[in-house]
């Protein structure tokens, strides 16, 4: 009977002692684990950041690429340009012609309204 309790106190040790070496073991590999993690996160996070920048890069060269092609269209326009071409110029002849055509109007109207008068 004592050798059975003297077995059974050994045997509830060494689970005690099993048990713990266990908990030391899973908290270093949760920590491990959990380091693992946050190096990946951060290495996402550089590739993001690094992808975002580049895209942003592209997309600035591509703008400036296209505003010296607009740079260079007004250039050539403006050389190549004659008076009656010129945006300004047609404007206001535009504007001359709608004058006219709101005095053409007025004029339309004012010789219906003289022969209802009448």
């Amino acid at each position: 009977m004592k050798r059975k309790s003297a077995v059974k106190i050994q045997r509830w040790y060494r689970e005690c002692k099993k048990q713990k070496l266990l908990n030391k073991w899973q908290a270093i590999v949760n920590a491990v684990v959990e380091q693992e993690k946050r190096k990946q996160e951060n290495a996402a996070i550089m590739i993001q950041k690094f992808w975002r920048g580049y895209r942003v890069r592209r997309k600035q060269h591509e703008m400036r690429d296209e505003l010296q092609l607009i740079r260079d269209r007004l250039d050539y326009a403006n050389q190549t340009a004659t008076e009656n071409k010129k945006l300004i110029n047609i404007i206001e002849r535009s504007i001359d012609k709608f004058h006219s055509a709101i005095n053409i109007e007025s004029k339309w109207q004012q010789q219906i309204r003289m022969k209802f008068v009448k």
